[in-house]
C-alpha cells in the first residue's frame, strides 16, 4: 500500500497528537522508519519500523491502538510487517538483553500474554535492526548521562546488525569498526 495510507492510518489514530519524548509519536515513527530505509533495509522491515511502538512497548505506554485493530494493520502494511511491530512492542526487554548476551535459541517473551515467542535468525536480525534504529533516533536528543547506558548491549548485538546499522551505531558510541 502506498505510504500515504499508512501515515493517514496513524493519523486517524491519534499518532501526531501523541507525544513521544520532545516529539510527537509520528515523528519518531517516520524518523525510524527513514533511518531503516536509509539503511537499505526491506519494506517489511521499514513499515514494521513505521509501526514499531503502535501498541506501546513497556517503556513507552503511549498506545495508540488496540491489539484488537492487529488484523487491520496487517492489511496495511502485511503480516511479516505486523508481525514484527507486535514482536517489537510485546517485548520484555529483559528478554530481548537475555538473548543479545546468551544467544539462541532466540526468544523474547510477550508482555501482553505472559508467553514466550521464539523467533528466527532473521525475525531475530530484524528485530536487533529495529531496536537499533528505535534508539538512534532518540539518541540525539537523551540526556548525555544515559547516552551510554545500553552501550554494553549494543556492542553485543554489532553482529546481529546490518552494515550501515553498525556504522551508525559505531560513530554514535566510538564502537571500533570490526
Amino acid at each position: 500500500m502506498p505510504g500515504d495510507v499508512k501515515i493517514t492510518f496513524l493519523s486517524a489514530h491519534n499518532a501526531d497528537n501523541v507525544g513521544h519524548g520532545e516529539s510527537s509519536l509520528m515523528q519518531h515513527l517516520t524518523a525510524v522508519e527513514e533511518l531503516l530505509v536509509d539503511w537499505g533495509n526491506r519494506t517489511a522491515l521499514s513499515d514494521a519500523g513505521l509501526f514499531h511502538s503502535v501498541y506501546g512497548t513497556e517503556s513507552f505506554s503511549g498506545s495508540i491502538l488496540p491489539l484488537e485493530l492487529r488484523a487491520r494493520v496487517r492489511e496495511i502494511i502485511g503480516p511479516e510487517a505486523e508481525q514484527l511491530a507486535y514482536i517489537f512492542g510485546a517485548m520484555e526487554k529483559g528478554s530481548f538483553d537475555h538473548c543479545v548476551f546468551n544467544g539462541p535459541p532466540f526468544c523474547i517473551m510477550d508482555r501482553h500474554t505472559a508467553t514466550p515467542v521464539s523467533l528466527d535468525e532473521g525475525q531475530w536480525r530484524d528485530l536487533c535492526e529495529m531496536v537499533v534504529a528505535n534508539w538512534m533516533e532518540q539518541h540525539p536528543r537523551v540526556d548525555s548521562k544515559y547516552k551510554l547506558h545500553k552501550s554494553t548491549m549494543f556492542l553485543a548485538v554489532r553482529p546481529f546488525l546490518s552494515v550501515p546499522a553498525r556504522r551508525t551505531l559505531d560513530s554514535a558510541y566510538g564502537f571500533k569498526n570490526t
